[in-house]
């Protein structure tokens, strides 16, 4: 290992790229999410499945309340437990109940009940518990874990139901979801700077460690997607008020250094190693705040960027673009932010020895109008229709997927009357070919 490093350093030299002398222990602790904690933004959920039936297994059980109570298989750390939505009186018009089989032992007799709360607005009811402490084993390690569930239920009115029961008889079923509540920190210091690392458990299985995957991509997709856990790494000077998260890659650049990372959850400790294999010079775009890449192979490896230099070091290789966010400043002084993810169609990025390869994406931006499903669809009233669709693209040809204010109050471009965290909605006009007005209006978000 010796020799390879010492073979390697004078390459990394010449590209003026930076060589740790040695790897970075960043010891991880645990850290519940409950509100007024820097680790209290709110994530997605998982749903989780149910068909009404009791799953098969020997359980036992308490005397549910319910007519048609809601039964669901959590893995936790490779393990089945059973969650199930009760009712805490026959009148009450949602569930408010949740047993769980937290100690693992198929019996729910002798677990908490978990009691939530029911808010109604408009159609939408919805229920959140309370958070779920519980000891999972990870590893051979007995670990603190906490988990909320909630369920939802869409009641349309009797027209608009009856419509949309035609396109899908299970538009008002609830629905049954799970979301962490907890996460793993961790704090180092390189270069001069002090980051802070949060771990999230993004599939709720009790792991933090599963590293990204990209979805096959159905039909109607655009964008490249993944499933994995999330990781967000910021310098912890800058305060709590912008957190960005990416998917849980393998290797990770942060300035112009490139790491292996390696995670021993049930050690509480994060590996970072300095990269010792074949590398080639990148070129990018400049002032990205993250940046994901993923080998375009059977089996992707991720590549985690934060706040790269504009010249970094990467394994030689093929590579796709899977997200990135910017962060800029208006006139003003607010801050936006801008996400975009790759486009399924975009050509890869090659990485190649001894050479430096400029990779294709950023700024300037451009919007792209189309047709939806390519044609005019004759009217119900009479005539011919179109819905049109806008994104916004990238000169890689990524979708942006988020334009946000983020912060401060004096910016002068116009904000949404809907949403005043976004800019104002685009407008439109289709004319003929000598000037005259078809139609105009303005696009929605969504």
């Amino acid at each position: 290992m010796i020799r390879k490093i010492l073979q390697i350093v004078p390459f990394l030299a010449v590209l003026g790229l930076a060589v740790p002398v040695s790897a970075l222990d960043v010891p991880l602790t645990y850290t519940r999410c409950d509100q007024g904690t820097e680790e209290s933004l709110a994530r997605e959920s998982i749903y989780l499945a149910d068909n009404g039936q009791l799953p098969p297994g020997e359980w036992k059980l308490p005397s549910l309340v319910s007519k048609a109570p809601l039964y669901a298989l959590v893995k936790l750390a490779g393990q089945d437990r059973l969650m199930v939505f009760d009712q805490a009186k026959p009148e009450d018009s949602f569930y408010n109940r949740v047993y769980f089989d937290a100690n693992g032992n198929r019996d729910l007799t002798d677990d908490s009940v978990i009691s939530g709360s029911v808010e109604r607005t408009g159609p939408l009811t919805e229920a959140e518990f309370s958070p779920i402490d519980l000891t999972i084993t990870v590893d051979g390690k007995q670990l603190n874990y906490s988990m909320v569930p909630e369920a939802t239920r869409f009641s349309p009115g009797a027209i608009i139901g009856f419509a949309l029961r035609v396109l899908s008889a299970d538009i008002d079923r609830p629905m049954i979801r799970l979301r962490a509540n907890c996460a793993y920190v961790g704090e180092f210091d390189l270069d001069g700077r002090h980051y802070r690392v949060t771990l999230l458990d993004e599939n709720v299985n009790g792991r933090f460690d599963d590293h990204l995957k990209v979805l096959p991509p159905s039909p109607d997709d655009t964008q490249v997607s993944s499933s994995g856990d999330s990781i967000s790494i910021k310098v912890a000077t800058d305060g709590a008020a912008i957190r960005t998260y990416q998917a849980l890659g393998d290797l990770l650049v942060l300035d112009r250094t490139l790491f292996e990372v390696s995670l021993r959850v049930g050690e509480g400790k994060m590996t970072l190693s300095p990269y010792g294999g074949e590398i080639a010079s990148a070129r990018l775009p400049e002032g990205f705040e993250t940046l994901t890449l993923y080998t375009d192979e059977a089996n992707p490896k991720g590549v985690m960027m934060y706040r790269p230099a504009q010249t970094i070091p990467l394994p030689c290789g093929s590579y796709r673009l899977l997200q990135y966010d910017l962060f800029r400043d208006d006139e003003q002084g607010d801050r936006w932010t801008l996400s975009a993810a790759g486009a399924k169609d975009s050509a890869p990025f090659i990485a190649a020895k001894g050479g430096e390869t400029a990779l294709v994406c950023g700024e300037p931006f451009s919007p792209v109008v189309t047709v939806h499903g390519g044609t005019l669809k004759r009217s119900f009233f009479g005539g011919t229709s179109a819905q049109l669709d806008m994104v916004t693209k990238g000169t890689g040809n990524e979708e942006v997927t988020d334009v946000s204010h983020a912060s401060g109050h004096n910016t002068r471009l116009p904000l949404s009357e809907l949403d005043p965290g976004s800019p104002r909605e685009p407008r439109y006009k289709v004319t003929k070919s000598d000037g005259e007005i078809v139609s105009e209006g303005a696009f929605r978000y969504g």
